[in-house]
């Protein structure tokens, strides 16, 4: 547990992220179903391409081009992963934006306090990333379940990462073309995004671990450091070399297994609440 002055905080899962701080006008392209709760009742600012809308309360915001200011205050951002199985509800939940109650999540700001500045140790703010995402999904309606010939699309593409659409596409028995539209319209966002979300969740797997930003890039199978550099920043609103460096933001290190072990789809986490997110789960 390290103690964080600066009251940012960056928590990584295999599926997303929980953030609570400051964020300073960031512009992103996201591929990722974004939950901004203001924790003071002051005022952010959320921009996306259809619209533009100053928030007390908490915010959820559709996968595309966002840009955030919170004039300083802090909030807490659920990111949440097309990797992970509620990111379909979610996702389908909202146009663009849609505002909820910041009394919803209230139960949590203590908490969320204690985890923004350092104080709470990793397995707590495992919990608190469980938490957070119940209760969001509490005011989303269920979705059906995955095509299957989706889900195995998902599965080959996180244990064979670089498959061809095609090959992909035989192994469930239809085109390249078939493939492509029925995977936007169950997983909620183009194969393409899927599989460039995948490859920053291996990226960001290596974070701490000692090795240079080009052999993380060659890790998650991006052609050079640049190719890494340009869609981190597009995904994340900063360079990658800032978020290694962890000068502004206390990032809490992944341990290794925890990103190997999950299915496409699904959390697997021991704890109730995974088990209660995942029950549907693949």
């Amino acid at each position: 547990m390290t103690t964080n002055p600066g009251g940012r905080r960056l928590h990584l899962g295999r599926n997303g992220f929980l953030y609570a701080g400051a964020i300073d006008d960031t512009t992103t392209q996201r591929n990722s179903v974004v939950l901004c709760v203001a924790l003071t009742g002051h005022p952010f600012t959320v921009h996306t391409r259809r619209e533009s809308l100053a928030v007390t309360d908490a915010v959820l915001v559709a996968p595309g081009w966002l840009r955030i200011d919170t004039c300083g205050a802090p909030v807490a951002l659920l990111d949440v992963c097309p990797t992970d199985y509620h990111f379909r509800a979610l996702a389908r939940a909202v146009v663009g934006t849609r505002v909820w109650p910041c009394a919803h999540f209230a139960e949590l700001f203590d908490d969320l306090a204690s985890f923004r500045s350092g104080r709470m140790p990793r397995g707590e703010a495992d919990a608190l990333h469980v938490r957070v995402l119940e209760l969001a999904m509490q005011r989303v309606p269920p979705v059906p379940p995955l095509d299957p010939r989706i889900r195995q699309v998902m599965r080959r593409m996180r244990e064979e990462p670089g498959l061809p659409v095609a090959d992909l596409a035989a192994a469930v028995d239809l085109s390249a073309d078939w493939l492509r539209r029925l995977f936007a319209a169950e997983a909620g966002l183009p194969l393409g995004r899927y599989e460039m979300t995948l490859r920053l969740q291996t990226a960001a797997a290596h974070l701490h671990l000692g090795v240079s930003l080009t052999q993380v890039a060659a890790n998650a199978g991006f052609a050079d450091l640049a190719h890494f550099s340009k869609f981190w920043k597009l995904h994340y609103g900063f360079a990658p070399r800032r978020a290694f460096a962890g000068s502004e933001v206390v990032i809490d290190e992944v341990p290794w297994p925890c990103m190997e072990t999950t299915h496409p789809g699904t959390e697997q986490r021991a704890s109730p609440g995974w088990a209660r997110l995942s029950a549907e789960a693949p």
